[in-house]
Formats: structure tokens, C-alpha cells, sequence
């Protein structure tokens, strides 16, 4: 039996009333941040051109896309007003100053619209590599015999790791476009593992996820259903960012615990990359240019046959939520390998199941 009060230890009194400061602060500047997408005045001085979408876009009004700049901002006040010796605090840093890169480009993609895709990947992969290297934790042990040789050669498995790290932050982006869907998919996997986390009596982890899962919480009712906000590019690459370290560090902490179940917990991204990176050459197109034959825009422009753009757009994600919320099942498997990899094999064919439906229900 686990003791609840050691576990929730990491909840004092500083640490509940600076989060709650924050997160006070950060309804203030999603307000502030729509005040100013919506005052031509701001649009002027700041030289902002209108955002004019591609083939991916499926809202109908021009919306802010600066919700990730606000959880950018509440991740940095929180860990550097906190308290050094507070649990979890270190990882909060971690992750913000590992992934500036990444949200430094992709921001100003966010605001000018011109950054190339190629521009955000190289950000993506410093910042990858950045995490990697200031990271102290351990890598997950990677139970694969026949690449033993592969992952007892630390380049070679530190290599794997930023690349792991940058296709699963381009993966929450792809996913990224209806109200509420790569936000709440974070939230799914990231709360999975707050509740690893607890049975594992990782108090830091605990600290850091509970933190996150709360600036998390507040986007995304800010967001769905009517969309007053967006994550934009910056976001969606830093959602994606935060779930994939934290895979890394809970598996390289807790080795115990087969760290085939991170392949749940990045579930609907990772198939999303990987899908896009096989389907888009044979399509004979460019992986690093938007496409509409994604599950979430098929599924779209089926709802909108029978729904308005609005009404469509809140529905997708209801409709996929089967999928998103597949890592609360690695806590019934939590440390039996062959039951997560038949489980990772189902959520798969799920997927697909729901992909080929909706690609025929759009032709």
C-alpha cells in the first residue's frame, strides 16, 4: 500500500500559493493575448500579417495563436520564483531552457508566418539535444536483443533520443488544428504520468507533472470548446516536447518498469509521424509540407457535412477520444511488457480502423 501524505508531500504551502499565483498570472495573459490578436491597432504597430492558414485549417475566424507562449511563460515563472530546494523544480528549469530553441522559431512562425519547416526542425532537434545534455537521469533501458549492440553505444542511443524527442514534438504539431485535441492529448499522457509517478513514490516527478498538468488544464478550457485561443505551432511543438522528456526521464528513473509502455503514452503522435513519414513520399509529396490526409481532418470534413465549421471543429475531438485517452490503459499494464505491446498493437489497428473509415466517408 502506498501512503498517500508521502506521496503528496511535495504540496506545501509555497509551492500551492506560487502555482496558484501562476496560474492566476496566466489567465491574465491569454486575455492580454487576445486583447492584442484582436486590436488592429496592436496588429499595425507590431507589423503582424493575417494568418491566411493552408489545407489543414478548419476554423473560420482569425484566433490568437499565442496560447503556447502563455505556458512557455507560466513555465518559466514557476521554476525560477520556486524555491531551488523545492521537489521537481529542477525538471520544470530543465525543460524550459532545453527547449527556447524550439519555441524560438516556432514562435515567430506563430507571429510572421514564414519560418520554414526545415528552420523548425533544426530548432526541435537543438533543443532535443539540449535536454540530452543537461539532463542528469539515466535513458531508459531499451529491451530490444538484436539492438543490444545499438543501445550500449552511448552516441548512438543519445542520437536516438533527440530524434525520438523532435519526431514526437512534430507529431503533437501535425495533430494540432481542432479545438482541444493536441492539448488534451498532452494532458492524457502527461497525467498517466503523474499517476505512474504516484505508484512509483516519485515525489519530484510528481511536483513537476502536477504543475504542468495545471497550466495544461487552464489552456484547454480556455480553448474548447469555442477556440478563443489556440496553442499554435509554438505550443503544440512544446507539448510535445514536455511529454516525450518526461517519457525519458520516468522510464530511466523507474527501469523497473518496461519502458515499452512509453510507446502508449506518445500513442496517437507517434503514429501520426511515423504514418505521415511512409504515406507522404509514396503520395509523392513533401513530408515537411502540410497535407490533408490527416485521422483529424478526414474526420472533419466528415462531421462538416452535417455540422457547420464551429460545431464540427468541437466534435472531432469527442469523436477520437477513444484514441487519446489510450495511455490511462498503461496503468493497468503498468510492468508487463508483452501485455503493453499487444496493447500498443491494438491501439494501432484502432487507428486505422478509424483512419480508412473516415478516408472512404470523404470520397
Amino acid at each position: 500500500m502506498h501512503n498517500s501524505f508521502v506521496n503528496l508531500t511535495f504540496f506545501s504551502f509555497d509551492f500551492g500559493g506560487l502555482l496558484g499565483l501562476v496560474c492566476i498570472l496566466s489567465l491574465f495573459l491569454y486575455r492580454l493575448a487576445y486583447l492584442i490578436y484582436n486590436s488592429q491597432k496592436c496588429i499595425k504597430f507590431f507589423n503582424f500579417p493575417e494568418y491566411q492558414g493552408s489545407v489543414q485549417k478548419i476554423h473560420s475566424k482569425p484566433t490568437s495563436r499565442l496560447g503556447g507562449l502563455v505556458i512557455f511563460l507560466s513555465l518559466f515563472l514557476f521554476g525560477y520564483l520556486s524555491n531551488k530546494s523545492a521537489d521537481g523544480i529542477t525538471y520544470i528549469r530543465e525543460i524550459f531552457i532545453s527547449s527556447i530553441p524550439l519555441f524560438f522559431f516556432s514562435l515567430f512562425e506563430d507571429l510572421y508566418h514564414n519560418v520554414k519547416p526545415i528552420i523548425r526542425f533544426l530548432g526541435i532537434l537543438l533543443s532535443s539535444f539540449l535536454f540530452i545534455a543537461i539532463n542528469m537521469d539515466p535513458f531508459p533501458i531499451i529491451d530490444i536483443q538484436w539492438a543490444a549492440p545499438f543501445f550500449n553505444n552511448s552516441l548512438a542511443v543519445s542520437i536516438f533520443y533527440i530524434l525520438g524527442v523532435a519526431a514526437i514534438s512534430n507529431g503533437m504539431n501535425i495533430i494540432d488544428g481542432s479545438n482541444g485535441l493536441a492539448s488534451t492529448t498532452a494532458f492524457f499522457s502527461l497525467l498517466t504520468i503523474f499517476f505512474m509517478s504516484y505508484h512509483a513514490q516519485d515525489i519530484s516527478l510528481m511536483a513537476a507533472l502536477f504543475s504542468i498538468l495545471c497550466f495544461l488544464l487552464i489552456f484547454i478550457l480556455i480553448n474548447y470548446p469555442n477556440g478563443f485561443i489556440f496553442l499554435g505551432d509554438s505550443g503544440a511543438y512544446l507539448l510535445g516536447f514536455i511529454v516525450s522528456v518526461f517519457c525519458i526521464i520516468f522510464y530511466g528513473r523507474h527501469p523497473s518498469y518496461p519502458s515499452w509502455g512509453a510507446l502508449m503514452l506518445i500513442l496517437y503522435p507517434f503514429i501520426e509521424v511515423v504514418f505521415s513519414f511512409i504515406r507522404k513520399p509514396i503520395m509523392g509529396r513533401s513530408f515537411f509540407k502540410p497535407d490533408e490526409y490527416h485521422l483529424h481532418l478526414l474526420l472533419f470534413a466528415y462531421l462538416k457535412r452535417k455540422n457547420n465549421l464551429e460545431i464540427a471543429n468541437r466534435k472531432v475531438m469527442i469523436y477520437l477520444i477513444p484514441l487519446i485517452a489510450m495511455p490511462f490503459t498503461v496503468l493497468i499494464y503498468l510492468s508487463n511488457k508483452d501485455l503493453l505491446l499487444m496493447l500498443f498493437g491494438f491501439s494501432v489497428i484502432m487507428y486505422f480502423f478509424m483512419y480508412l473509415n473516415y478516408l472512404f466517408k470523404k470520397h
